[in-house]
């Protein structure tokens, strides 16, 4: 018999948002099942209650036993462990698991925060802040975990700031701390750095009917939404407003002495020191909401304080906090914790760290940042790579390379693409003394991009290393030019680099004209692959699994044009060849300020395609692995020595068009089969000896 409810389940879904989403999903026509620690009783019809402790996931195995939920709604605050441990059998019970994660995650460079605005996590390099697991970085830790599960019936929910029935904040406050003061006429401190500080308040029945408008819509599948009003509000005002409705009396004080006394440091410095206004169209356009339909902020906080001054309730109040705000209010300095504790403390996290570097088996350097999809696949491959044959190696992010959007346009399924598939870390220059060995490389490392500030570029030459044990390789490194003034490097340079160069145990470089670079250096070099190519097309194809073909079927073949910098030659070449073809063209110019399509399309045209054209080195490369003739146009500016080195060992220098060859173009002369049994024959024994070459490094081996 076809089932003809629809189940929901709210893990520990009697908190601020709960106690409004369970009535909004029965308006919904949901059957509501709620986990609670206490016991309680159902007033309305569709709605049961199950007694137990959601985190323990026994209690909630014996509840998802027999019946699958067509929604579970987790409230659950976890470690990141505990949720690793749970969040594919969450998954297999249900067709939509909606994860409530927080607005927190974002980190401060963004105004207004929207979905796609940085996060804490990639973008902080506060070393000891990261050994944490603060709510924002566990929020934003188990956002990636979901993610990078291979499935998608999940939904991310980032709530702002939510006041409800019994939970109301002041900067960092809760109820119970001064809201209790302000009912008994006492004074309440408060940092005055924080007053200018733009903050988003969104009341809990507003939020409810955004979250209940999610739940069983296959469009908000795999996708993510900050839950919350677009009204915001400086602290000052927020003040202005409890003053209006319960008499609240202020007095500022020095945010350091309000630190000492309320504790919560990161919830200070990483967010409510940051302005936070929300762009919340993303949800409205989901939900079919408007901005009008949500409650403003004093009307909110006036309906539920009216019910809760009548009969006020708090938790547990801290009566060390309690006394430290007396004595703000009173003007007597806070005496800082002991240094002995401070230091215990200290200590106890750098053991922690070091034991999370003695997992990997090292660490690799890139140009890192979301520019292309070339820069990020050949990342991935290397570290794929290492992975298949049993190395463990950590990604390092460069936060001066993590930017993107309007400048290069949206790269947003770039950045989900690395959140998924790499174990990537923040770069900080303490990280050369914790890892065994370091791999810089490959593609354009060795190339100044940064106008010759030495700091930036020493990095790519792992002059950040300390540990002298470390052992250190260049992987497929690239100069990007065929001499060094090409590729940045003046005099001054070359003396600091060939410091380091000679530090490096095994080094390899991807162009024969970078051999004779790095003797120049005072180094040795051999030539391999860029990593992409030590990964095969059934490599790929895993990578793409039941990835829909972009290529729409028309009858008529496709030719699939990459092209970095468009030009009337290429244009002419396009057409000329489309029309000897007889075929539909796709075009993709990662530079017109667009947003990119996901790296899996992009892979996926190189499958399903006939024909490519490209001016792009990473073009040529997809080109050759899935075995589609291709056209490439000779590019000095972006380095012509990568293509020519990858194509005259296949055989295959005739591909390449060139200013010159151009006049006399003939597209027939192209469409001529190539012969792929020996193009593939030649490009395994490279790809043998450029793995064995890398397998070697990493194992500290003769080459």
């Amino acid at each position: 018999m076809a089932k003809t409810t629809r189940d929901i389940l709210l893990l520990g879904g009697t908190g601020a948002m709960g106690v409004y989403l369970v009535p909004e999903l029965i308006k919904l026509g949901y059957e509501v099942t709620v986990t609670s620690r206490s016991k309680q009783t159902s007033r309305r019809k569709h709605t049961r209650y199950i007694e137990g402790n959601a985190k323990d996931l026994s209690f909630v195995k014996r509840i998802l036993e027999d019946k699958q939920y067509d929604a579970i709604v987790d409230f659950m605050v976890y470690k990141t462990d505990e949720f690793k441990s749970r969040v594919n059998f969450l998954l297999s019970k249900t067709q939509q698991y909606m994860f409530i994660s927080s607005y927190r995650v974002y980190d401060g460079s963004a105004e207004p925060l929207s979905e796609d605005s940085p996060r804490l996590l990639d973008t902080t390099t506060d070393r000891e802040y990261l050994q944490t697991d603060e709510y924002a970085l566990t929020k934003a830790r188990q956002e990636n975990i979901l993610k990078q599960s291979n499935q998608a019936n999940w939904t991310i929910v980032r709530p702002a700031i939510t006041y409800s029935k019994d939970r109301f904040q002041l900067g960092i406050m809760e109820a119970g701390e001064f809201l209790s003061r302000a009912l008994q006429g006492r004074t309440v401190p408060f940092p005055g750095e924080m007053l200018d500080k733009q903050t988003t308040m969104t009341w809990a029945g507003d939020v409810a009917q955004m979250i209940a408008r999610l739940v069983g819509k296959k469009d908000s599948l795999s996708e993510t939404y900050t839950v919350a009003t677009s009204e915001s509000h400086r602290w000052s005002e927020v003040i202005e407003v409890y003053q209006k409705l319960v008499g609240l009396k202020i007095k500022t004080v020095p945010l350091g002495d309000y630190e000492r006394v309320i504790g919560r440091k990161y919830q200070i410095k990483y967010d409510r020191m940051f302005d936070r206004r929300i762009d919340n169209s993303k949800i409205l356009k989901a939900t079919g909401m408007t901005q009008k339909d949500l409650t403003l902020l004093e009307d909110g906080l006036s309906m539920e304080l009216k019910t809760f001054v009548d009969s006020p309730q708090f938790e547990v109040i801290n009566q060390a906090i309690d006394r430290g705000m007396d004595a703000l209010v009173a003007g007597r300095v806070v005496a800082r914790p002991a240094i002995k504790s401070r230091i215990r403390a200290h200590l106890k996290k750098i053991k922690r760290f070091i034991r999370s570097k003695q997992e990997y088996d090292g660490a690799i350097l890139s140009l890192g940042g979301y520019y292309n999809y070339g820069g990020l696949i050949q990342r991935y491959a290397l570290y794929m790579f290492l992975k298949k044959n049993g190395y463990n190696f950590k990604v390092f992010k460069l936060a001066h390379m993590q930017k993107f959007g309007v400048e290069a346009g949206d790269r947003t399924n770039l950045v989900r693409f690395a959140d998924k598939y790499l174990d990537e870390e923040v770069f900080h220059p303490l990280l050369g003394g914790f890892y065994p060995s370091y791999i810089v490389g490959s593609d354009q490392v060795w190339r100044d991009w940064y106008g010759g500030s030495w700091s930036k570029f020493k990095i790519f030459f792992l002059g950040f290393v300390k540990n002298r044990k470390a052992i250190k390789i260049a992987y497929a490194a690239s100069f990007g030019a065929d001499d060094l003034a090409s590729a940045g490097i003046n005099t001054r340079n070359r003396t600091n680099i060939r410091k380091y160069i000679r530090r490096f145990r095994h080094i390899s470089v991807r162009e024969k004209s970078a051999v004779k670079l790095v003797s120049q250096l005072g180094g040795e070099a051999d030539v391999c692959l860029d990593p992409t190519l030590l990964l095969t097309a059934k490599d790929y194809r895993s990578l793409l699994g039941d990835y829909d073909s972009p290529v729409e079927a028309s009858g008529k073949k496709t030719l699939f044009t990459y092209i970095l910098d468009e030009s009337t030659l290429k244009s002419s070449v396009t057409q000329s060849t489309k029309k000897a073809l007889h075929a539909d063209v796709v075009a993709l110019n990662p530079n017109d300020g667009t947003k990119l399509p996901t790296m899996e399309h992009w892979i996926a045209q190189f499958r399903e395609s006939d024909f490519v054209i490209t001016d792009s080195f990473h073009g040529v490369v997809f080109s050759i692995i899935h075995n589609k003739p291709f056209i490439v146009f000779g590019n000095k500016k972006r380095g012509l020595a990568r293509i020519v080195d990858l194509l005259k060992p296949l055989g295959l220098m005739y591909r390449i068009i060139n200013e010159s060859s151009s006049k006399d173009f003939e597209a027939e002369k192209y469409l001529q089969a190539i012969d792929w049994h020996e193009v593939n024959k030649r490009l395994s024994a490279m790809r043998t000896a450029s793995a064995e070459w890398l397998l070697n490094a990493v194992r500290d081996e003769e080459q």
